[in-house]
């Protein structure tokens, strides 16, 4: 059974998740674009996250 990354939509970009963290607020290219978007919605209470290229080797030895 495969499972399916939820975040897989969002390569190498910097998104805004609920506390919960079970869904995506907004999406940006750069930290100053989703600031942007978030001022916008007016959003609060949000984690910012980057999620890497995939693909990547981490510095432990782990395939991202």
């Amino acid at each position: 059974m495969k499972i399916q990354n939820p975040l897989i939509n969002y390569e190498d970009k910097w998104v805004a998740l609920t506390p919960d963290r079970s869904k995506v607020v907004a999406a940006g290219e750069t930290l100053e674009d989703l600031d942007k978007k978030l001022k916008s919605l007016k959003k609060k209470n949000i984690i910012l996250h980057y999620v890497p290229p995939f693909g990547l080797i981490s510095p432990s030895g782990l395939r991202w």
